[in-house]
């Protein structure tokens, strides 16, 4: 994937990046609490409130911008993020086992 840098308008600053895979648009930025943020949203989504639920529901906290990118990419060759949650396993998969035990 090929990232770009994302800017806020307002700030015409830096605050994250963008990039588009196959299927999803992948944002890596700062929350306002600090940390940095890794969500993504279906491509040629026609309403800009799903494609915001999309973003909030896999926004997942990741240490640096750098894991951010390489995460979204892991994800986007088609591997399974669990410890970003379950907005991060592969449509299809088995889901995630809460339950070690027997």
């Amino acid at each position: 994937m090929d990232w770009s840098f994302y800017t806020t308008p307002p700030m015409r600053a830096v605050t994250g990046y963008i990039a588009q895979g196959r299927t999803d648009h992948y944002m890596v930025t700062h929350s306002p609490y600090g940390g940095v943020v890794l969500c993504r949203w279906h491509i040629g989504g026609v309403v800009r409130l799903e494609d915001a639920r999309q973003a909030a529901i896999t926004s997942a906290q990741v240490s640096t911008a750098d894991e951010g990118r390489r995460m979204a990419e892991l994800y986007e060759s088609g591997e399974n993020i669990p410890e970003l949650g379950p907005a991060w396993c592969q449509p299809g998969t088995p889901a995630l086992r809460t339950n070690t035990e027997g």
